[in-house]
């Protein structure tokens, strides 16, 4: 079986070897394929840096042995992403859609690293465990430069990782470049010609991007641009977490004015990204009783007839669920809302991102929330509060769960008391765990090469 990251599902071993030489090409049997075009352009450049062959694109024509064939066909069943390599007379990728050529393309870019001109013939089926796999980077706190998150994409797509979501606000900035409240982001910014850029890098990798703009808390850079956003009550206003000790931490959901305001900044923004999904943080509210000691929300909560001032919150996650999915897409949120008292939970379409164990996070998959896991104490990359993800206990002992509702896993990285460190920095504490994860989330058995063996294929995989 061929050495490459994520490890295959399906493997055939056929006598013979294929020869390749330097007239192969990528073939397209029909123009009805045509949304192949960008994935083969972005593929022959990937192929010919390996190869040092030119692999030219051919539309409509005949294969040629040694070829490359990729067709789009209803004949591959099950998952989106799976795709079956054909190794023979000529190289056949199929797949149900553009994504599973792609993840066949780096599949066989692999191979060719491996084995640059004489191809053992087999057969490969190869397919996910799990529907999302990826990771979370906090620019909020840290601005990453558009270098670094081209790179990332790419080398997430070469170990076929296909979601990156972008938690772009924090207590201490707001990096989006917003025309209806120019005063409001940080002097590092991301403009809106950035994001259409990200946009069409994400697309080319077959990245989801999931953008974040997190509220109500986590607001201190919000409401220093406009201090009536926030509570005026110290319990509301206050956080027991790293920014939250200078006031200013949650916006006022209480407030109609406020509520408007979140939703015209979140309508600006989510137009720009054309993934399913975006995310609104609703994390580290002040939990517990602190938000029955807030004047404002125990008057609301009795004025509406709620049990518990918890539902106020919870009424506004609903609300601002409503906003979201009028633009068609789907909301996702931390789990964060049952820290406080509540009688009414937020609607079960919402996918819910869990940072607690798999175990407790079964409450959420067995009450109908899509869910991704991103454990707290297995996935978090936040070296400013030494959180670190292990790699070795991912790659040998992590045991991943299983359920209907469970769409995957995450690393979220976070520049918590890290705000200047750089994206090298960053990048060499994430590669390992990254690949990991890729591994781990894709193939269905439990690895069997060494780890080291592992590690020494990260590099010629991720930075050939």
């Amino acid at each position: 079986m061929f050495n490459v990251i994520p490890g295959l599902q399906e493997y055939i071993t056929r006598q013979g070897t294929l020869e390749l030489s330097a007239n192969n090409r990528l073939v397209m049997l029909t123009k009805d394929e045509i949304d192949l075009i960008d994935t083969l352009q972005v593929m022959q450049a990937e192929l010919s840096v390996v190869t040092g062959n030119p692999f030219q694109i051919q539309v409509d024509g005949e294969a040629q042995p040694g070829d490359i064939v990729c067709a789009i066909t209803s004949e591959i069943k099950g998952h989106p992403q799976g795709y079956t390599i054909e190794i023979d007379r000529n190289i056949k990728i199929k797949a149900s859609t553009s994504t599973g050529i792609f993840y066949g393309l780096q599949t066989l870019r692999q191979i060719l690293l491996e084995k640059p001109e004489h191809l053992p013939k087999c057969v490969i089926r190869d397919y996910p465990r799990y529907k999302q796999r990826g990771l979370m980077l906090d620019a909020g706190r840290k601005y990453w430069t558009m270098t670094y998150l081209h790179d990332l994409m790419l080398n997430m797509a070469r170990v076929k990782l296909n979601t990156l979501h972008l938690h772009f606000t924090d207590w201490n900035a707001f990096r989006l470049q917003s025309d209806q409240n120019s005063g409001l982001s940080a002097k590092r910014s991301y403009s809106k010609e950035d994001i259409a850029q990200l946009q069409a890098w994400a697309d080319l990798y077959h990245i989801t991007l999931i953008p974040e703009i997190d509220l109500p808390g986590h607001a201190t850079a919000i409401t220093q641009y406009d201090p009536s956003l926030g509570f005026t009550c110290d319990a509301m206003s206050f956080g027991r977490w790293p920014g939250g000790e200078s006031g200013g931490w949650t916006l006022n959901f209480v407030d109609p004015a406020a509520r408007q305001w979140m939703k015209d900044l979140v309508s600006e923004f989510i137009p720009l990204f054309t993934g399913p999904y975006f995310h609104l943080g609703t994390d580290e509210v002040p939990d517990g009783d602190k938000i029955s000691q807030c004047p404002q929300v125990v008057q609301y909560a009795s004025e509406r007839g709620y049990p518990e001032t918890g539902d106020v919150f919870v009424e506004w996650i609903n609300e601002m669920n409503a906003l979201v999915r009028s633009f068609g897409k789907q909301m996702q949120v931390w789990s964060w809302w049952d820290r406080l008292p509540h009688s009414i939970n937020p609607d079960n379409n919402i996918v819910i991102n869990s940072w607690v164990e798999d175990a407790a996070s079964a409450v959420y998959l067995d009450a109908g929330y899509p869910v991704v896991h991103t454990s707290e104490t297995a996935l978090y990359l936040t070296p400013g509060l030494e959180l670190f993800p292990n790699p070795a206990y991912l790659y040998h002992d992590w045991k991943l769960s299983s359920h209907p509702n469970l769409l995957g896993y995450k690393i979220c990285v976070w520049a918590d008391k890290a705000f200047d460190q750089s994206d090298e920095y960053f990048e060499n504490l994430l590669l390992a765990p990254r690949t990991v994860l890729a591994e781990r989330t894709w193939k269905a058995t439990h690895p069997t090469r060494s780890l080291a063996d592992f590690f020494t294929l990260i590099t010629k995989v991720t930075t050939t």
